[in-house]
């Protein structure tokens, strides 16, 4: 699982001169968590966190993501089209994984 979680790191890192920083790796329970800290979608949002957790199943593994946010205001819309960008990611590196 370590590797999952280095290789998954790894990847998430590209998006670091967005925005995004990696302030703990929990290798233990498997959980990345990200804290995006500036870019594109704090003009919306005071705080953005994202909880990467992997859970191993019978043959494999299921990821679960959390996200924890405050809009800067109520007229902010709810973030649906980042979780549908979590879950494509999430698909993709699945993808990938399976095939190397």
């Amino acid at each position: 699982m370590k590797n999952l979680l280095r290789v998954v790191t790894g990847i998430l890192r590209v998006r670091s001169d967005n925005g995004f920083l990696l302030p703990e790796v929990d290798d233990k329970d498997w959980t990345i968590l990200y804290k995006l800290v500036e870019g594109e979608i704090m003009k919306a949002f005071k705080s953005w966190k994202s909880i990467f957790n992997v859970m191993l199943t019978g043959e494999g593994s299921l990821v679960k993501w959390t996200t924890e946010f405050e809009k800067q205001n109520d007229d902010v819309p709810d973030p649906v089209r980042y979780g549908e960008f979590l879950t494509t990611w999430t698909k993709n590196v699945d993808t990938y994984l399976l095939n190397n």
